[in-house]
């Protein structure tokens, strides 16, 4: 999520978005527990919005044809020359 801050965040938020960022590479299931059970806080506000940012850059990695295919309940087939290696012969 993006935020301007006119000032720093709090030390406590900045460790809270880094610890969950973390924990989504790694652990997403764990991490989406932790974000559940957080309560109202500099550390907890962190970790929601570090969790919020890491789905949304994953999201933005993502192929088109992936991040289609729940959405509309439909499989969409990706163009078979793209994004394929071929060797050279």
């Amino acid at each position: 999520m993006e935020r301007e801050f006119e000032f720093d965040p709090h030390p406590d938020y900045v460790e809270g978005f880094n610890e969950a960022y973390i924990l989504m590479q790694q652990y997403p299931d764990l991490a989406d527990h932790l974000a559940k059970a957080m309560r109202q806080s500099e550390r907890g506000d962190g970790f929601l919005d570090g969790r919020e940012q890491y789905i949304a850059e994953k999201a933005e990695r993502m192929p088109k044809w992936l991040q289609n295919r729940d959405v509309e309940g439909k499989d969409i087939d990706p163009d078979k020359g793209k994004d394929t290696y071929e060797p050279d012969r």
